[in-house]
């Protein structure tokens, strides 16, 4: 074999292992499961993934140093350092967008909750697309079922008061009061600012949290939840939302 040849070969075999390690890992399946409270700022229940796998954020590939320019790299890019910080801007603005994709396990959830999330989060600097997918966790698709006690006109959203099975915890009157009161308590774990100018507190647990002790989505395991790896739940129907919004 010429050796010009046998270098070909070898290159497009480290191309082809290349490409199979960022394979993404199916998103499918989605279970209840009990938890126990940290802060008992949860619910009874969390929708895990089934099977319940650690998601892993794509990494930057190596670049080859003469790469056959007729081949195209289509690997995700590495994410920005702040892509795990609870502050910041949205990247899902599209309410529509994040109503199809909750009814894909939920059917009857109203585009009203995406928009309160979407739009109170940036009043606050929070994160609301991420937000809305812990609300996603905490509520079962907005489903409330599964033994939880909570019920969909409480609007609660976030577990907010529930310390134990079978309590109901916190009511608020409108879909915007249980939003920004999530919002408002990830704002307290997330900062150690004030309330924006002319907000009005209706976390009523805010008080509670050590300020600014969890920045990332990631600190809230064993604090928002005693579960290691609620963090990283949460981080993983969100890349879920992000892929089904790149497939619109």
């Amino acid at each position: 074999m010429k050796p010009t040849r046998t270098i070909l070969l070898v290159f497009a075999a480290a191309i082809a292992a290349a490409s199979s390690a960022f394979a993404s890992p199916t998103p499918d399946g989605w279970h209840i499961r009990k938890i126990h409270r940290a802060d008992a700022d949860s619910i009874d229940s969390v929708a895990t993934p089934d099977p319940l796998v650690t998601p892993e954020l794509p990494l930057a590939p190596t670049p080859a140093k003469k790469a056959d320019p007729e081949v195209t790299d289509k690997k995700p890019a590495a994410p920005k350092a702040d892509f795990l910080s609870i502050a910041g801007e949205p990247i899902i603005t599209d309410p529509e967008i994040i109503a199809a994709f909750v009814r894909r396990n939920n059917k009857t959830f109203p585009v009203e909750i995406a928009d309160a999330y979407i739009r109170v989060g940036r009043r606050y600097g929070i994160r609301g697309d991420i937000a809305l997918c812990q609300a996603i966790i905490e509520t079962g698709w907005f489903r409330f079922a599964d033994g939880t006690a909570v019920t969909p006109d409480q609007h609660n959203y976030c577990g907010m008061g529930v310390t134990s099975r079978g309590m109901k915890g916190c009511a608020f009157e409108t879909v915007e009061h249980g939003a920004t009161a999530h919002i408002q308590h990830l704002f307290a774990y997330a900062t150690r600012s004030p309330l924006p100018e002319g907000e009005q507190l209706l976390d009523p647990r805010f008080r509670l949290v050590t300020r600014g002790v969890a920045p990332n989505w990631t600190d809230l395991s064993n604090r928002w939840a005693m579960n290691p790896n609620y963090g990283n739940q949460i981080i993983q129907l969100f890349n879920q939302l992000l892929n089904y919004a790149n497939s619109k």
